[in-house]
């Protein structure tokens, strides 16, 4: 499948702050598992990707998946979860914040947790970016 990201707006036909029953609509496979997080968020995945609902009001505010040829992930024609070289096209369009394991494009909406070969792609709501936003925060007060 092919997910076209629209920072802060939508990735794909999932548009941030959507309903669980909204995003069943349009997902037509059942999710292969569901749990709830240590933030009291609920998970619900596939294959190689899970969106997740914030606590509060149970509506989108995150997007997570694994490289896989199976799914793209598309902005500016590069493909985000696949592309071996992301980082380096990434960083041209913006310098990083960053976190013990994540790298985060707060333009975009986007971070890249991990390393080359075992990286997750997560993409996060205005909402999220505040609390990613506190991490780095947190991280840099730690490091300094």
């Amino acid at each position: 499948m092919e997910f076209i990201l629209d920072p802060y707006l939508s990735v794909g036909n999932v548009k941030f702050g959507m309903s669980r029953e909204e995003v069943e609509k349009i997902i037509e496979e059942k999710p292969i598992f569901e749990h709830i997080d240590f933030l009291k968020r609920i998970h619900l995945g596939w294959n190689d990707f899970s969106i997740i609902f914030n606590k509060k009001n149970k509506k989108v505010e995150e997007i997570t998946f694994t490289p896989t040829p199976k799914n793209k992930v598309i902005w500016n024609n590069i493909d985000i979860l696949n592309d071996p070289y992301i980082v380096r096209k990434l960083n041209k369009f913006e310098q990083p914040s960053r976190t013990i394991d994540a790298k985060l494009y707060f333009s975009l909406g986007v971070a890249l947790i991990g390393n080359n070969k075992d990286r997750t792609l997560s993409i996060f709501s205005k909402k999220t970016k505040k609390e990613w936003e506190q991490s780095v925060l947190d991280y840099t007060n730690e490091h300094l």
